[in-house]
């Protein structure tokens, strides 16, 4: 960096983190100086290992002022790993079961709003996939997200909204393939 650079990062430095602004500077160069501020925090975090090793928990966060209350405080203890199955393993108790359902509802679900219930029903818990008129009168609806919140829609399904009638639902599980963004209604 040239001196003439390095007097301007100096003087940006004081202008930003100070909070003054001296007549002489005008709004791009306030621009440019917070560019250059900018740029050496960029750069001053270079050389940092931003990802620790596999396997090891990461460092703990620095400690900022205000976060200890003396020596009597102890020492400060690094965060806990969270442990990774190993392949082969089954997933944490916690982890949510992913589960894709298609649903063939049959009866009078057409022209009642039967997509527009699934639909509503399907975004308020949080689910993915679509649902569609078929030609032969039935309804199909693919489903994606969590198994219980699946499993809670297949049961609304089962009754329909208000004018409706479910004579059956036919359901065929299927591999989870997270293809979907939101719940549609297809045509």
């Amino acid at each position: 960096m040239t001196g003439k650079r390095k007097a301007l990062a100096a003087s940006c430095l004081l202008v930003v983190a100070g909070g003054l602004v001296p007549r002489a500077c005008t709004t791009a160069r306030i621009r440019s100086c917070a560019a250059l501020v900018i740029a050496i925090m960029v750069l001053a975090g270079c050389g940092q290992n931003p990802s620790p090793a596999a396997g090891t928990a990461p460092p703990p966060p620095p400690s900022g002022a205000g976060d200890r209350k003396g020596p009597e405080a102890g020492p400060v203890q690094p965060a806990q790993a969270q442990p990774v199955p190993a392949p082969g393993q089954p997933p944490p108790a916690e982890a949510k079961k992913m589960r894709r359902v298609k649903a063939l509802v049959s009866g009078r679900v057409q022209n009642v709003g039967f997509r527009a219930f699934t639909t509503a029903q399907a975004n308020q818990l949080g689910l993915t996939g679509y649902v569609l008129n078929l030609k032969d009168g039935r309804v199909e609806a693919v489903i994606e997200g969590p198994d219980d919140k699946v499993e809670e829609l297949i049961k609304a399904i089962k009754t329909g909204p208000p004018g409706a009638r479910v004579d059956g639902v036919q359901l065929e599980e299927q591999p989870h393939r997270g293809e979907f963004r939101s719940f549609t209604i297809g045509r």
